[in-house]
């Protein structure tokens, strides 16, 4: 299993001690390093050790970092995430994160409706910027930065239609969305090779 700084890892109690990589904090033992949790039980106890190495940091996020994540759930004022890449390295396990509402767009940051830039299910690149007590905080701020797929309300694979919009290529519904410009721009120069035939 592994573990981001400040994620919970066990009770603290006679039976469960923290080791090297961890600390107590009230009743739980958290984590303070990025790597993998150790567990070494003996006959009374089990030791809980988080281990960091060059290895693990690629599989775990650190700040800077682009992302690939899908969306799970949107609330009025942020976006929950299961990350499930790290720039082009899949993870054999997801992490949690959010991207606040002020986080997704660089203008115009206090009109954000979330529910007009990414729904549930959608795959989404973005950039690590910090941590929550949730897990991840990410941004999609950059042009570069958004919804690369996602499926209409009737299940099809939509197509970039601007910066804001994707349309239903089976119904031809347009819905609101953050695009990625990379998406737009590839769709775009397909658009171009289709027509010069």
């Amino acid at each position: 299993m592994y573990c981001v700084p400040g994620d919970r890892l066990n009770i603290a109690d006679d039976k469960n001690i923290g080791g090297k990589g961890t600390f107590t904090k009230g009743s739980y033992i958290y984590s303070s390093l990025a790597g993998e949790v150790k567990i070494t039980e003996t006959r009374d106890e089990k030791i809980i050790e988080v281990e960091n190495s060059s290895d693990i940091s690629k599989r775990v996020p650190s700040v800077g970092d682009i992302v690939t994540c899908k969306v799970e759930r949107i609330t009025l004022n942020q976006c929950k995430c299961a990350i499930q890449c790290i720039g082009n390295h899949v993870l054999k396990q997801s992490f949690r994160a959010i991207a606040r509402k002020e986080d997704i767009r660089e203008n115009d940051r206090d009109n954000v409706d979330i529910y007009k830039c990414f729904r549930p299910g959608d795959i989404i690149l973005s950039t690590v910027i910090g941590l929550s007590d949730y897990g991840y905080l990410l941004s999609t701020a950059s042009e570069d930065l958004g919804v690369v797929i996602a499926r209409s309300e009737f299940g099809a694979l939509m197509i970039p239609h601007s910066w804001t919009e994707m349309i239903c290529p089976r119904t031809k519904v347009i819905e609101s969305r953050k695009v990625a410009k990379i998406v737009l721009e590839k769709n775009e120069q397909t658009d171009k090779s289709e027509s010069s035939k």
